[in-house]
């Protein structure tokens, strides 16, 4: 044990000797600042303190990407240190081989510990960075959250890491957890909304950071400052599922490391990726080797400098390394390609070509990692192995091994480049969505694709060879990275100024393609590819041989080397790039004020249908549109809301509807009187095939037709908050459309996942939330919030008497000046008595907390218990109880889900009634479960124990 807990303190003291790692401790301060700022923003509490603690909680689960990245590379550096520096000799001390091995697992957790700290530190700085409401430092809540989230994330990572590189052997066994782990927690991460529901899915997650997100989401906003979030049961076992994994990795590792394991001894070529060859056979492949010729001219050294590159990619297929990272690689282009992704826009989307090469962008920053690393590796390769000496004694110049490395380098770019491409042709074909556009796929994986990984190798080229120590290139090669990732993100993916950036990749439209950016990105290309050349040209002169010199002789070196095709190579990549540069930086502005163009690059087509939407009316919809495969779909959608909205509104406003696919745009496109604008990435490119995308695509139409009614109809008194009668009356009466076609199942997903866009419109707009009676035309309340308290109103009452009372209200009111005001005095004169308190959904911010609790089953009834508690929201986040008495529904399912039995119940108050107290209900036989709100339309902050499975006990 002593000797175990030395070598674990040598490996701490060894990191606290480098001057990199102290710069690795304020980083992950800043990365934990950040990663606590994202989630300060993205919470729907405008009261949220800025060191509440479940922003401690949510940060902690959801680590970091530099934090994992440096615990794993640091990891691998541990186990490697010995071997890269040949002082493998320390291996014949009198020392047991299970106690130096362990006590370097030791000081690995120790160190990574350490950047958790300076992790956690960071999360303690939101209030300084933040201008918001600041409580007491939570330092429990960040000890707790220490202990029981984040420091067995750091086990996982480190154990995975080790595992993986004493297989390996090398650092690349580190890369492959690294990027793992990032790819599997980002990939769940955007696809939070799809998955959170899947038990297995928290099972899969690494760090069990969606567990976390969901436990908090739950929370009433009451206690979201003051207590800690609920460890999920869910969390629990993923955590033994995956502290188990990282033990029988450890195991495994633990059973095959050995001194002599990690010296090769007696296993040369394994040890540099070859396979053991007999003399015969080395003899017959001697011709794959590259080898130097007494000819020294220009085309024998570039036919050597492509005999290297060969070589290099022969070496690269070889390393069990590669194959894991481009499998991963492989999986998560698959997974994009399949629909994970397409979240932002609310529909999965037909793999059309421009949905094919959209894969490029959410894969390019995993794609990019693994090529600069291993551009960094090739370069090292030679002082990795100890073949410099013999290497750089060769008549051959540095340039030549150089371009041997990128040349590998941009082969391995380009077999990524056609998985790309091959993942997308394959499902355009199987779903057959042709015609494909080859101009299209050689533009985006082209330009977009290739010749920006091209761009970014010829930048890790050059951080390699400036940086002796391999290790440190790696960290600054993967800063580098980040940066432009994280600029290239805060500007939109609008800046042509970043390297290797193409402007407006993400806002390609098949109607008018790049818009005014389309003239700026070949420039745009041309510039990075004239600096990425120039680069090259500084890295061919710079590179290194025999030893070691610093960087003042080395410039030396260069400025004595230079001649005249050099300098001549170097003044037109310099010349080109400033040329470029200001003409881009003159064109841009221009660009910036018309980001799309009216100019189509796709025909349209026109259909014209007349619909009989009552006895007496007849309709003209005429339809504009690029993409044909949904017009069935938009027909049949039209199609029912013009009709049901004849039934409850009247007559419709016009003589003729007409229909336009208009280009994607970040900002939602509204109706104009008898002329609809529907984005093509709303309807026209869904895939219909799942239930969920087809319902969103009627629901999207659904809205847009019966806002023509409202908007034609109403003259406002006050048109900044009359949200409620446009958006709001819109789209309820669009759920009730759609709902008729889609069925329960469709309605409850929906009015999730309108809540869902709720909270964060309210965590992204700051000030005092307004009710929905006062809610302004386009803001969240009026769109996501209005037909919730709708719904809740329509449940109770009667969804079709509601529909009849909107569309009373519209007749009694289409041709005088009206407001959300006398619509709420409308709907307050016409409820029943004893249902008058449900306009007060729109006119106050309740909150509710319904449970079932004890369930009685006799031969006839079923006696059920069920409570409510209701708290009232100022609109800042404070909160005060009511008495609640407000009816809700409650149903028996039997065991296929279907609703056998309904009832509007007054739920128990605890406060109030005795505990034996229950709801009384019929006992069909074929009853399975008691379900108390089962759309989930009331706004619920946890609706865990809203079902109980009954219980059929045997005569």
């Amino acid at each position: 044990m002593q000797e175990l807990l030395r070598i674990a303190r040598f490996e701490i003291w060894y990191q606290f000797r480098q001057p990199y790692f102290y710069g690795l401790l304020l980083l992950m301060a800043a990365q934990g600042l950040a990663v606590s700022v994202a989630d300060y923003q993205r919470l729907a509490d405008v009261t949220l303190l800025t060191n509440a603690p479940i922003l401690l909680y949510l940060s902690l689960a959801n680590t970091g990407p530099l934090l994992v990245a440096a615990v794993s590379l640091l990891t691998g550096q541990v186990l490697l240190r010995d071997r890269d520096y040949r002082v493998t000799y320390l291996y014949a001390l009198p020392i047991a081989e299970r106690a130096y091995f362990s006590g370097q697992l030791l000081g690995c957790l120790g160190i990574s510990v350490l950047l958790g700290m300076a992790y956690a530190f960071g999360l303690l700085l939101v209030p300084f960075w933040v201008n918001g409401p600041t409580g007491e430092w939570p330092l429990g809540s960040l000890a707790d959250g220490f202990i029981r989230l984040l420091l067995p994330n750091l086990v996982v990572m480190v154990c995975l890491s080790y595992a993986l590189t004493a297989q390996f052997r090398h650092i690349t066994g580190a890369y492959i957890a690294l990027l793992a782990l990032t790819l599997a927690n980002t990939l769940l991460q955007l696809s939070y909304l799809s998955v959170v529901e899947y038990d297995w899915v928290h099972l899969l997650d690494p760090f069990g950071a969606i567990s976390i997100r969901q436990a908090v989401e739950i929370m009433p906003t009451a206690d979201k400052n003051t207590s800690w979030p609920d460890t999920p049961e869910l969390l629990y076992i993923n955590r033994l599922l995956w502290l188990g994994l990282s033990g029988w990795l450890i195991a495994r590792a633990d059973e095959q490391l050995s001194f002599q394991y990690m010296t090769a001894q007696g296993k040369p070529f394994q040890r540099m990726g070859l396979p053991r060859l007999s003399a015969a056979a080395r003899w017959q492949r001697f011709d794959e080797i590259p080898v130097l010729t007494r000819a020294f001219t220009s085309s024998a050294r570039w036919k050597t400098a492509v005999h290297l590159a060969v070589a290099d990619v022969r070496w690269l297929v070889r390393q069990t390394a590669v194959a894991v990272g481009l499998l991963l690689l492989t999986l998560g282009i698959v997974g994009y390609a399949l629909g994970v992704g397409d979240a932002p826009y609310g529909q999965r989307l037909l793999p059309f070509t421009s949905r094919m090469t959209f894969i490029r962008l959410p894969m390019h920053l995993y794609i990019s990692l693994f090529l600069v690393v291993f551009t960094g590796e090739l370069i090292h390769r030679n002082r990795t192995s100890g073949a410099w000496q013999l290497v750089d004694a060769t008549p051959l110049p540095a340039w030549v091994r150089l371009l041997g490395h990128v040349g590998a380098m941009l082969l391995l770019a380009g077999a990524i480049t056609t998985t790309l491409l091959g993942t997308g042709l394959c499902l355009q074909l199987l779903s057959n969505q042709t015609p494909i556009d080859w101009l299209l796929y050689a533009n985006d994986l082209g330009t977009d694709g290739l010749l920006r990984y091209g761009q970014l190798i010829a930048l890790s080229a050059l951080i390699s060879t400036m940086t002796p120590n391999r290790l440190v290139g790696h960290g600054l090669t993967v800063l580098t990275l980040a940066g432009l990732t994280f600029l290239d993100e805060k500007s939109g993916g609008m800046a042509w100024w970043l390297y290797g950036t193409l402007p407006a990749s993400r806002l390609y439209s098949d109607i008018t393609g790049f818009g005014s950016f389309a003239q700026l990105r070949p420039v745009a290309a041309l510039l990075w590819t004239a600096v990425a050349t120039m680069l090259l040209l500084l890295t061919t002169r710079l590179a290194q041989r025999g030893l070691l010199v610093g960087p003042k002789t080395l410039f030396q070196r260069w400025y004595n080397a230079l001649n005249k095709s050099y300098v001549a190579g170097l003044a037109v990549t310099v010349i080109i790039s400033i040329g470029s540069g200001l003409w881009l930086a003159m064109a841009s502005d221009a660009a910036m004020t018309n980001t799309q163009s009216n100019e189509a690059i796709s025909p349209y087509n026109t259909t014209t249908e007349q619909i009989r939407v009552s006895n007496t009316q007849r309709v003209n919809v005429v339809y504009h549109y690029v993409h044909p495969q949904n017009l069935g779909a938009v027909q049949t959608a039209v199609t029912n809301a013009l009709r049901q909205g004849a039934r409850w509104l009247g007559p419709f406003p016009h003589q003729t509807l007409r229909i336009t696919e208009t280009p994607f745009s970040p900002k939602a496109t509204r109706s104009t009187p008898a002329s609809i604008a529907l984005p093509e990435r709303e309807g026209w490119m869904t895939n219909t095939t799942h239930t969920d995308d087809a319902g969103q695509l009627a629901l999207v139409v659904a809205r847009q037709v019966l806002s023509q009614w409202l908007s034609a109809g109403f003259g406002f008194v006050n048109s900044r908050q009359s949200g409620l009668l446009t958006d709001g009356l819109a789209g309820y009466l669009a759920l009730r459309v759609v709902h008729e076609t889609w069925g329960d199942n469709w309605l409850k997903g929906q009015l999730t996942r309108q809540e869902g866009l709720y909270r964060r419109g309210r965590g992204q707009n700051g000030g005092r939330e307004p009710v929905v009676m006062q809610a302004a035309v386009g803001s969240y309340v009026a769109i996501d919030k209005a037909p919730l308290s709708l719904t809740c109103i329509g449940e109770v009452w009667g969804h079709e008497t509601l529909c009849q009372q909107i569309g009373r209200f519209y007749q009694a009111h289409k041709t005088h000046r009206t407001s959300a005001e006398e619509y709420v005095q409308n709907l307050q004169t016409t409820l029943p008595n004893d249902l008058k308190y449900a306009a007060n959904y729109l006119l106050e911010r309740p909150q509710f907390a319904f449970s079932i609790g004890w369930v009685w089953t006799d031969e006839d009834r079923i006696g059920v218990r069920v409570t409510a508690h209701e708290t009232m929201d100022d609109g800042l986040g404070h909160t005060r109880e009511k008495l609640p008495s407000d009816y809700v529904p409650v149903v028996l399912l039997d065991a296929t889900g279907k609703v056998i039995h309904r009832e509007l119940v007054l739920p128990v108050m605890p406060e109030r009634d005795l505990p034996t107290k229950a709801v009384w209900l019929p006992h069909p036989a074929n009853a399975a479960t008691v379900v108390i709100d089962p759309l989930g339309a009331w706004p619920e902050t946890n609706r865990m124990d809203n079902r109980k499975q009954l219980v059929h006990r045997p005569g």
